[in-house]
């Protein structure tokens, strides 16, 4: 049983079983409530909090005990986040949206800037947000490409992602993906944004995450959905069938999953604006 484990081992979902960096020894009621939990549940539930634990130590979040505050939780879900959207919905590489290092000047004219942005409005898409890229990698020298975003009406929206990003770096020209630490602009590089998406996403479903995965992603999305190759190609900046390589097949099922998770992402968004 559960609650046996945990009674016999505090250790196996020690960091769910804290109050925040505390540690903390479940009662006899706890133990009925946690032994009605699969035991995957709390594992699920353990590793979430071990990431926001980690979220903490890396950014130098104050956090000591619970509760969670609603300002610190935001920041934890949208730590690197806007940068996947962006790369997920753009049909980018990661490599196309980060920078050669952390700290220090960056090159403008390799670099995507809060300065490389602007909005329109189109009466059947919304709000569509266009990056200039400067060093994407299918560019011809000395010509930018444009990364187009377009409104999606739900929390995984591409276009509320750079809104924040522009929010966050308060009008001086800087790195678009970055943050500020005491005062110190830190810029998103490959390296560590690849590596956080493999400690994320740690499951074997996952397995083999590389710069291009958002890219493949994207396209491979866009297609299970019903988009024509024209679009596709224009999406991800393609002008030959070399797009096919990054198309994966969805089998039913995955379309199926796929439709139900767009479906109740629109809901709780509908939800929302209530």
């Amino acid at each position: 049983m559960v609650a046996e484990c945990i009674n016999n081992n505090h250790t196996i979902f020690k960091e769910f079983l804290c109050n925040g960096r505390e540690r903390w020894v479940p009662c006899v009621a706890d133990m009925v409530i946690l032994d009605s939990w699969k035991g995957s549940t709390l594992s699920s539930y353990n590793a979430a909090v071990k990431k926001f634990l980690r979220f903490c130590d890396t950014t130098r979040e104050p956090f000591l005990a619970l509760p969670i505050t609603s300002e610190a939780l935001e920041r934890f879900c949208v730590w690197a986040g806007h940068l996947c959207l962006v790369a997920f919905w753009g049909l980018a590489r990661l490599a196309e949206l980060t920078y050669a290092s952390e700290f220090g000047p960056i090159r403008f004219d390799q670099s995507v800037l809060n300065t490389d942005v602007s909005f329109t409005a189109d009466p059947t898409l919304g709000r569509v947000a266009t990056l200039t890229l400067r060093a994407a990698k299918t560019a011809s020298p000395g010509k930018p490409q444009l990364l187009i975003l377009t409104e999606q009406r739900h929390a995984l929206c591409p276009v509320a992602a750079i809104s924040r990003r522009l929010q966050e770096t308060t009008g001086v020209q800087t790195s678009l993906f970055g943050y500020t630490d005491g005062g110190m602009r830190k810029h998103l590089t490959r390296r560590a944004v690849l590596a956080k998406l493999k400690d994320i996403f740690s499951g074997k479903e996952y397995r083999g995450i590389t710069g291009h995965s958002f890219r493949v992603g994207g396209a491979s999305f866009r297609h299970a959905l019903g988009m024509n190759k024209e679009d596709v190609c224009c999406l991800g900046r393609w002008v030959s069938t070399c797009y096919k390589l990054y198309i994966k097949v969805y089998s039913r099922e995955d379309l199926a999953r796929t439709k139900a998770l767009l479906l109740s992402l629109r809901r709780d968004q509908e939800e929302l604006n209530l």
